[in-house]
């Protein structure tokens, strides 16, 4: 997939909700409302320009949203979406050759050399998604409005996939914050510090398979069948199911450019309780690590969801 930076792109919220600056911890991240659900999608002003393998193509809706961290969804389509379209992924499809959506993930990433700006970190379009850094996002805010100053061409895989270019200005309306569908759990009793940087987890699972045993902890809510897809920060810990021993954890989430893995040296790991019988157990996570060149330090407790595969 290639990008290239030509398109302006001003995005109005009844709210701030757009990626800032890093904080040094995330603090009173949104809550999960259904505000403006109801919005009916912007409609782009006529310089807006959009192209599909060269011919013009027409796009009708321009929305973005949250799913209770800081990174922003921006979803554009050839059809006319509402909020609560987008929110319950009715899109509307005409399956015709002027049909399209596409999905850009704007977040502020704590790591790689473009760091502490906000990038695109995510892109979906023609069924192909592509994560990790690719490209820059130019953000001011006044007025109650954020510009946001990009270009792109998005290529799906695919001989008969035909890449979509933006360029222009176009106005989109903000859906607010959807949440993840799960129940928030702050867990105050663990610290988590990523490349200098405090986070909270607010969500954990653990459960038990052949191979590992799999510790999932994420900065967004989560639960046994809601997972951390949409986490800004997701931490895995895969355990030998025997023995206990660390063999594997990754790091993820959308303010990372790219996700990371490593052996977890450093890490020392324990479960009190029956993963699998038990609803909750506690999971005590200390020591430092190293994830390619992302450092990692847990401490403390958690309270994770026990869940049966």
């Amino acid at each position: 997939m290639k990008w290239t930076l030509v398109a302006l792109l001003v995005l109005t919220s009844c709210r701030e909700a757009v990626p800032a600056e890093p904080q040094d911890a995330q603090q009173n991240p949104p809550a999960a409302t259904s505000a403006a659900s109801n919005a009916e999608p912007s409609k782009p002003p006529p310089e807006i320009s959009v192209t599909r393998s060269g011919a013009e193509a027409k796009l009708l809706s321009v929305s973005t949203y949250t799913t209770g961290g800081e990174a922003i969804t921006l979803v554009g389509s050839s059809a006319k979406l509402s909020c609560a379209d987008i929110r319950n992924n009715t899109m509307h499809r005409q399956h015709t050759e002027h049909d399209f959506h596409f999905r850009l993930v704007v977040g502020v990433p704590i790591d790689g050399p473009h760091a502490g700006k906000p990038r695109v970190l995510e892109t979906y379009y023609e069924s192909s998604t592509r994560q990790g850094d690719q490209g820059a996002v130019e953000l001011s805010r006044a007025d109650g409005s954020v510009r946001a100053k990009l270009s792109l061409t998005l290529e799906a895989a695919g001989a008969d996939k035909k890449p979509l270019t933006l360029e222009g200005t176009a106005v989109a309306t903000h859906c607010g914050d959807f949440g993840t569908g799960a129940a928030d759990r702050p867990q105050k009793g663990a610290t988590a510090t990523v490349q200098g940087k405090p986070f909270h987890w607010r969500g954990a699972i653990v459960e038990k398979g052949s191979s590992y045993t799999s510790i999932t902890l994420s900065t967004s809510p989560m639960d046994c069948k809601k997972g951390a897809f949409d986490g800004d920060l997701v931490f895995g810990i895969n355990l030998d199911p025997q023995s206990g021993e660390t063999k594997i954890v990754s790091l993820r989430g959308r303010r990372l450019a790219r996700q990371s893995s490593g052996s977890g040296s450093g890490l020392e790991v324990k479960i009190e309780g029956k993963v699998g019988t038990d609803p909750e157990v506690t999971i005590t996570a200390t020591g430092e690590t190293k994830l390619a060149n992302i450092g990692a330090r847990l401490g403390g407790k958690v309270r994770a969801l026990s869940c049966k595969k």
